[in-house]
Parts: C-alpha cells; structure tokens; sequence
C-alpha cells in the first residue's frame, strides 16, 4: 500500500528534527571550540568577513578579490592548527549528517530520487501497517525449530535454511531471486520471514505483502493516483531492496495481474534487486497459470526450492 499523507509528513518531521538535533550539536561544539580556543572565534570571524568581502567585490564590479585564495588559504591553515593543536580532530565542526548521502533531507542532491534511508523508513512504516512486524518477532531465525519434521523433512529443510543464511549474510553483494513452492504449512513463509527480519534489522527496504493485497493495492493506486503518482508508486516497488510475495496463485489472476507482476518481476531484475515468492502451487502449476514472459522470468531467474512434508501448523495444534 502507498503511503498516506500523514505517514509521508509524519517521516519528513522525523527529518525535521534530525537536522535540527545535528545543528544544535554542531552550535554547541562551535562554543565549546570558541571557549577553550583562545583566538579561534577571530580566525573564524575574519574567514566569514573575507567571503562577504570576496561577495561584495563580486556584486559591485564582477570582478574577483585580488589575493582571495591565498587569504584564504592561510585562514583555513591557521583555524585546522588551533583546533589539532587542542586535540580536536579536523572534522570536528564539520556539519553533522546522520545520512550523508541525503544530508538528511531524504532525497539525493540533483536527480531528486528517494534515499536508500527515505526507503528504509517507507518499508518500515508499511511494515508496521500491515501487521507483519507481530508475526517478524515470532517467526525469525531464533525461534525456528525442527522440532516438528521427521528426519528426512528436517535434513531437507536444513539445505533450504543454510541457502538462506548465505542469502542474508552476502545480500549486499549476490543478487539472486527466490521461489518457496509446495505444500501448506512446511515452512515457506516462515523462512521468508526470517529473512526479511534479518534484512530490516540492517536497515534495508523490504516490502512484505501477500499476493491479493499486492495486487489490490497496485489497482487501488492506479485509480487513486495521476500517471506520475503511479509510477512513482511503482518505482518504490521496483526499488525496494526486498521484495516479498507470499502466497502467490491466490489472487484472481487476471491480464492486468499478469501484466503487474511481469513489470515488477522485469524492473527489479534490470537493476538487480531480489524478489522472493512463495506459493502453494506447484511448479508445474505456476508455469501454466501464468503468461509465459512471467514463467519464463521465474522458471529462468530464480533459485527454486521445493517444500515437502506434513502441515507444520496442524502438528503443532495436535501436540498442545
């Protein structure tokens, strides 16, 4: 689902007053530096009159400053002593960025695109509405368990789960693509769980949702946006560094689902973000269900493991 438009300010306060927390540090340390550093705030105050001076020349003849760089220089040479003669390191009144990337603001200077940080926030904000963030403290890799597979489903299982911890631990640098298919209740969106728990903790963007309200929501957004607020919707999906798609096959698959999940399927893997899909169908039933550009994608560009066995979750009612 998009954001609304109180969850979009609600995200650019919390940019508010992180910058705001970045200045009132930088002041401080400004005095600090001014009080313990005798001549320091004369050094400082003669640079800011040597630039207005530079900016008045400018102004009134368009003309430059005759020996700017070298007065400069010379400021600049004599400030950075005083502060590493006093022990402090150079950059300590540099200005504060908790991103520096974005500076804090959420967008990239120039192209204006959203910031690996923006995204992050997003997905945890979409994260926390759609209720997936109760099921995450549930089911993640500390709390997964065999304990409820016969021998050959747990040594199975174990191959799918040391595949996994290899794909969260070398995410940032192996793209791949994933397909959980079988049968109910044998793990598929637990794993697919404990995958995007790990992944948030790191403060990547992982948008978790079920294929109906994918689907939904991407239809919803269609009407509720202009074309550009609907490609913009979509481009946080393409962008995502995580994309999951559980329960893949129970949406009505119509054209234009077919269509939407190709378009995503194909604008992730053009700038390599992975996507994860589990469904209960079976392969053979997943080709034939859908176009076969889409089958094609997933069949040639995913890593495709099979889930076998008993309903994990039937078992454990019974043995309560």
């Amino acid at each position: 689902m998009p954001l609304t438009n109180k969850q979009y300010d609600e995200i650019m306060r919390e940019y508010d007053e992180i910058r705001l927390a970045n200045h009132k540090t930088e002041e401080k340390r400004l005095e600090e530096v001014q009080n313990r550093i005798p001549g320091y705030k004369e050094v400082r105050d003669s640079l800011l009159s040597l630039r207005m001076e530079k900016l008045r020349s400018s102004l009134s003849n368009g003309s430059e400053m005759p020996d700017y760089e070298a007065k400069k220089d010379a400021l600049i040479e004599k400030r950075d002593r005083l502060l590493a003669e006093n022990g402090y390191p150079a950059d300590y009144l540099a200005p504060i960025y908790s991103c520096p990337d974005c500076k804090d603001t959420g967008y990239l200077p120039m192209t204006r695109t959203k910031c690996k940080c923006f995204k992050s926030r997003i997905a945890k904000v979409l994260l926390e509405t759609s209720g997936m963030a109760h099921l995450l403290e549930k089911e993640n890799f500390s709390t997964l368990s065999t304990e409820y597979f016969n021998e050959e489903e747990a040594e199975q299982f174990r191959i799918v789960l040391d595949f996994v911890k290899d794909f969260t631990d070398n995410f940032d640098s192996d793209y791949q693509n994933i397909l959980f298919y079988g049968n109910v209740g044998t793990g598929k969106t637990f794993l697919s769980s404990c995958i995007a728990g790990e992944l948030i903790k790191r403060g990547l963007s992982v948008l978790y949702f079920s294929a109906n309200e994918l689907f939904s929501n991407i239809n919803a957004a269609r009407f509720a946006y202009d074309a550009d607020g609907f490609s913009d919707y979509l481009d946080d999906l393409i962008r995502a560094d995580l994309l999951i798609i559980d329960d893949l096959g129970t949406e009505k698959t119509t054209d234009r689902i077919q269509a939407d999940l190709f378009q995503l399927l194909n604008g992730r893997d053009q700038i390599s973000k992975s996507t994860l899909i589990s469904t209960n169908l079976k392969f053979a039933e997943l080709t034939e269900r859908y176009s076969e550009r889409v089958a094609s994608r997933i069949g040639g560009g995913f890593k495709v493991f099979r889930f076998e066995g008993r309903d994990i979750r039937i078992l454990k009612k019974l043995n309560k």
